[in-house]
């Protein structure tokens, strides 16, 4: 019997140790298309970084002719991470803007001195030309403009295009080409501003190749390979980027889960992806098997995912060999659930557990209301991602601004400040300086009074004058009803309103919501403000006065100070929205709010 040394086994690569057949497929495929569809947990980032290694390390393709490419910078900068951890340190995973500004940069387009849109000033250009100077568009939903034009730049459309009036009218109805004029002037007065907004250059890019091939080619040339991923969530533009790249040598990989696109409202869509396959005849490798949760959970999700029209070819399975565990806890308020939520937390805290193993996840930012109060009067510390706690938010801060005010409780002049202008009045900032001197000068006059003062001097506009005048009647008026109640009947029988009826009159006399639905837009994924103050209403009518509520907001506003304190230690349960949640992942989650309408 001959014996076989174990130098002439071949050791298997370091890209190669503890990947499935599958992932073996992706890292294994040397040149041509391949796409491949990946579900959540499935190991995708991992194959796919392994491919870039085994092109430069045993197919010999240089670092610098790898374009990789990812969804957000977040994720472009782990990726870069794990290649380097490999022990390639020359690779950079980019994202579709950081490599349209370097093409920009490098060509000297569009020519002269352009800025990065880094401020969304875009914004007030848009808001520009629906305004009285331009468009005058009485009503005009900012978000909603705003998202029509970014659709429009997604799919590179122009404001004159066929396609940017149908989809005008299909947003807009018979506003339709008010829509296309305000994307027409908005675009314009960018452009006359230099500056370069994050859509352009995704536009821009794709134009000047496709207007100019010798310099799609010489882009095209400095790259062997091209591999997007998330690209569930591509839009046009971007695919179209993908394809001039690639179009010369084939070499374009696409990873991506349809089941996973949640980005349709920028214009994304799983379609290219799914449609890639066919139009480009690539190899095709699905990974299925999911090594993050356990078997009661991916069967969960294989149920509600087969209901979508988007899927994976064939169904998740859990490869952890543990059951998991999925919870359904039916509550009858947001209150109700917050307080199963501090339930669970206690329970852990007691038992010596951690609650930086939760994660609690949630739609819109009006439903952490609700978790903040319980966890805050539980000293349960918790860090809020990327939102700002309830109480501090903009326009609950200037709904509580009245009731300061009218209460009594504005030494300062904070709450003047703050809701003198919101609902916006013409009374800016200049005008409210004329009032802070005036009463610097006398501290014993009331604000309104002061106000009145301020309305009459020179240099007042009767627009302004006005203005001053409605806001004066409603801050008295609230001050009536929270000192001397309201008549309620002939005979002049008074009650004191509760918090919730002084709050609904404030907003019915300000027409604040409206105004409101007016600067931010439709209730939508970036913008809950209309939410925010709903939820404000509902937590006033647990209160009988004005004055409980106040020095409920007040304590609820210390404990939320001293809570970031707290939270900066490692035990603390993290918040954040669904979309902010993306390719992270944690032990256990709770998901709020998982009603129709809502999720």
């Amino acid at each position: 019997m001959s014996r076989v040394s174990r130098d002439a086994i071949p050791a298997v690569p370091a890209y190669e140790v503890g990947m499935n057949a599958e992932q073996l497929e992706v890292i294994r495929h040397e040149s041509g298309p391949l796409a491949c569809f990946a579900g959540a947990g499935s190991g995708k980032t991992r194959a796919l970084v392994h491919r870039v290694v085994r092109l430069i390390t045993e197919v010999g393709t240089p670092a610098d002719r790898i374009f990789c490419v990812t969804f957000s910078k977040g994720g472009a900068d782990e990726m870069t991470a794990r290649i380097r951890q490999l022990g390639v340190g020359s690779v950079e995973v980019r994202t579709w803007h950081a490599f349209c500004g370097r093409v920009l940069r490098e060509e000297g387009l569009p020519e002269g001195r352009w800025t990065v849109d880094d401020k969304d000033r875009a914004k007030l250009f848009t808001k520009d030309a629906g305004g009285f100077r331009h468009e005058n568009w009485k009503g005009m939903d900012l978000t909603k403009v705003r998202r029509f034009i970014g659709i429009c730049k997604a799919n590179l459309w122009d404001a004159d295009s066929p396609e940017a009036a149908t989809r005008a009218r299909k947003d807009f109805g018979m506003a339709g080409s008010k829509a296309v004029r305000v994307f027409s002037i908005a675009q314009g007065l960018i452009e006359a501003a230099q500056l370069l907004t994050f859509d352009d250059m995704l536009v821009y890019v794709a134009r000047y190749f496709a207007r100019d091939d010798e310099m799609r080619q010489r882009w095209a040339a400095k790259f062997d390979y091209v591999l997007t991923d998330e690209a569930q969530d591509n839009n046009v533009a971007q695919v179209t980027l993908a394809r001039m790249l690639a179009k010369d040598h084939r070499n374009l990989m696409v990873v991506g889960d349809p089941g996973q696109a949640i980005f349709g409202f920028r214009g994304s869509s799983p379609a290219y992806l799914t449609e890639f396959p066919g139009e480009w005849d690539a190899k095709v490798v699905t990974l299925s098997k999911n090594y993050r949760s356990g078997k009661a959970i991916v069967d969960v999700a294989n149920a509600i995912i087969r209901e979508g029209a988007h899927r994976l070819p064939d169904d998740m399975t859990s490869e952890r060999g543990i059951e998991g565990k999925v919870e359904v806890v039916s509550a009858e308020t947001l209150d109700d659930e917050a307080s199963e939520l501090v339930d669970f937390c206690k329970k852990r805290v007691a038992s010596g557990q951690s609650l930086a193993d939760v994660t609690v996840l949630f739609r819109l930012n009006a439903q952490s209301r609700a978790l903040e109060e319980a966890l805050l009067r539980d000293k349960m510390p918790y860090v809020l991602i990327g939102g700002v706690n309830f109480y501090e938010r903009k326009s609950v801060k200037d709904l509580l601004a009245y009731l300061r005010l009218a209460a009594g409780k504005d030494q300062e002049g904070d709450a003047t400040r703050r809701c003198i202008n919101a609902p916006f009045r013409f009374l800016g900032a200049k005008f409210v300086e004329r009032v802070m001197a005036l009463r610097a000068a006398d501290p014993s006059v009331g604000w309104t009074e002061i106000v009145e003062q301020a309305s009459r001097q020179e240099g007042i506009q009767q627009r302004q004058r006005d203005s001053a005048g409605q806001w004066v009647e409603i801050v008295e008026h609230v001050s009536e009803m929270i000192r001397d109640g309201v008549q309620v009947s002939e005979d002049g029988k008074r009650t004191t309103p509760g918090a919730a009826e002084v709050l609904q009159y404030v907003l019915n006399a300000t027409g604040y919501i409206g105004w409101l639905e007016k600067e931010e837009g439709e209730e939508s994924i970036e913008s809950s403000h209309a939410a925010d103050v709903r939820e404000m209403v509902r937590v006033a009518a647990s209160f009988k006065s004005v004055g409980e509520l106040l020095d409920f907001v007040a304590v609820q506003v210390t404990a939320s100070a001293r809570n970031k304190k707290r939270a900066r230690a490692d035990n603390c349960l993290t918040m954040m929205s669904v979309h902010r949640s993306k390719g992270l992942e944690w032990p256990i989650v709770w998901l709020v709010g998982c009603n129709d309408s809502i999720l």
